[in-house]
């Protein structure tokens, strides 16, 4: 078995001069920026996300405060003003239902539509038979 003599870089008997390296043609070599650390895996570390609290749904109070005042402002008109203060009345009910049932905050405004709805039918009511029992027109009120 014959050896083949070995080349390349470390084949090189330890009496011979090494040859220098070709420099290198081109661009020169950037080096990669510095990576940042990454930021900690979520829960750890940090205090869990606050629950976001359910805004109160005070829908029907304002409705039935909007309808009675609105009712009793028109008592003059019609059946307008019944129908105003029956949906007053029915709306400030369930408004105080919401406000009981704890998902509502205005007790206050559903009270004020319940009340003013009240009045503004009683008033519908009133004149509505000031009306029927008189030969004088609804209408005219002097």
């Amino acid at each position: 078995m014959t050896q083949l003599p070995q080349t390349g870089p470390g084949s090189q008997a330890q009496g011979e001069p090494q040859q220098p390296q070709q420099p290198q043609y081109g661009y020169p070599q950037y080096q990669q920026p510095p990576q940042y650390p990454q930021p900690p895996a979520p829960g750890y570390g940090y205090p869990p996300p606050a629950q976001q609290q359910q805004r109160p749904q005070n829908g029907f109070g304002i409705t039935a405060m909007v309808t009675g005042i609105t009712g009793v402002a028109l008592f003059w008109i019609p059946f307008v003003n019944l129908v105003l203060g029956v949906v007053g009345v029915v709306f400030g009910v369930l408004g105080i239902r919401k406000v009981k049932a704890g998902t509502a905050t205005n007790n206050a405004q559903a009270m004020t539509g319940l009340i003013t709805g009240i009045v503004a039918a009683a008033l519908a009511l009133i004149l509505l038979l000031i009306a029927v029992t008189n030969d004088t027109s609804y209408y005219v009120f002097y």
